[in-house]
């Protein structure tokens, strides 16, 4: 059994041109080269099949993905102008804007003029919204834990290892 045929089942070891395209990236790749790229597509799928998913629940909760990210933003970061939030989220101000002011409407959270200068909003998430996030964070461990359950321990084993290599991957340790 060579390297490729040990990936896991759904990673895609496809390259973006033909060997024979005389605009393609150049040499063959090495069998390295396509596992590292196989597995690289297998997690990118893998994460995204995950978050897909645990979003369907958040849907129950009537807010929608955006909003959830806002509140979060506001509690991990504490208060924060609209301009911050903005380049937090990785949206434009208008949009930001948008969001704030349906979340301002139910009270999740709260705008104030800033101290050093009133014409500057600093937005703030207020207990319902503490509240909401972690009836959701609540609501998301639960539909994980669920599908662990499922896991064999040496399953459980690598997944508890793999967490530490995907929070390097991102940049969060």
């Amino acid at each position: 059994m060579t390297d490729i045929d040990a990936l896991p089942h759904g990673v895609h070891t496809a390259t973006p041109y033909p060997a024979d395209e005389p605009n393609g990236p150049g040499p063959a790749p090495s069998g390295d080269d396509i596992r590292s790229a196989a597995l690289a597509d297998g997690l990118n799928s893998a994460a995204l099949r995950l978050v897909r998913r645990v979003r369907r629940e958040d849907r129950e909760f009537g807010h929608t993905s955006a909003q959830l990210s806002v509140i979060s933003t506001l509690v991990n970061h504490g208060p924060t102008t609209l301009t911050e939030l903005a380049e937090l989220e990785q949206v434009r101000p208008p949009t930001v804007t948008r969001l704030v002011q349906s979340l301002e409407r139910e009270g999740y959270v709260l705008r104030r003029a800033a101290r050093h200068d009133a014409r500057v909003s600093v937005i703030t998430s207020t207990g319902k919204g503490w509240k909401l996030l972690e009836d959701v964070r609540d609501r998301r461990m639960g539909l994980l834990r669920a599908r662990m359950s499922r896991f064999e321990p040496d399953e459980l084993r690598t997944l508890e290892a793999a967490v530490g290599l995907i929070d390097r991957l991102a940049g969060e340790s």
